[in-house]
């Protein structure tokens, strides 16, 4: 009898294991490391011809969730898009601890019009088990050919407009830049009115507008 319980007992951890295998690596399969391999995918699938990426990150907790991307802008092309393609950290299990595995998803590629000096694009997060969170955030986004070193966010919450201070960027380098909580948050809702862009000397290089 014993003999018997011993061999369940291990025939038991044994398929724990394998099951335990098996999801990893449908893990490893379907996410990507953050430097060369999303470089790579970013080239792969580039829309406007670009050959070369910078990259930035953006972390936030948020509603007791750790949520984590990373930014990838095209720094050239063959026309004068701007493109982006955004990365999601995710976890492996359950556990908060996983959270230390660095591997993303792909979950979106956004392209600009033509002759548009920063794109922009809304949508929704999720934070590390990939679950909504119930606020959008906007990201501003370009390669950064006109040399610009500040923006402005002007917001409105319930009702009352007031407009951020001084962000800052590097002139030389593309950037991706993020208004977090757009929606209601709190009891507060908060709309998106203006994103203002300057360069070194001031002058105004970009402004784009929210939809009324």
């Amino acid at each position: 009898m014993k003999k018997r319980w011993k061999w369940i007992f291990f025939g038991g951890f044994f398929a724990v294991f394998i099951i335990a295998a098996v999801c990893l690596i449908i893990f490893l399969s379907k996410t990507i490391s953050p430097g060369n391999e999303a470089e790579e995918y970013c080239i792969k699938n580039t829309a406007i011809n670009a050959t070369s990426f910078d990259v930035v990150g953006y972390m936030e907790h948020d509603e007791g969730n750790w949520t984590r991307y990373i930014y990838w802008i095209a720094e050239d092309g063959l026309s004068d898009r701007q493109e982006l393609f955004i990365f999601q950290q995710v976890q492996f299990g359950p556990m908060g601890s996983s959270m230390k595995w660095n591997r993303f998803r792909f979950p979106y590629h956004v392209s600009s019009g033509e002759d548009e000096i920063v794109g922009s694009v809304t949508f929704t997060p999720h934070d590390m088990r990939n679950r909504d969170l119930s606020v959008d955030w906007m990201i501003f986004y370009s390669s950064n050919e006109h040399h610009i070193s500040r923006y402005t966010f002007t917001v409105e919450e319930d009702g009352k407009t007031y407009t951020t201070k001084d962000g800052m960027v590097s002139t030389d380098q593309a950037f991706a830049v993020t208004l977090p909580d757009l929606g209601v948050k709190d009891g507060v809702s908060r709309k998106f009115v203006k994103a203002e862009f300057f360069d070194a000397q001031g002058n105004l290089v970009e402004t784009i507008e929210g939809n009324e």
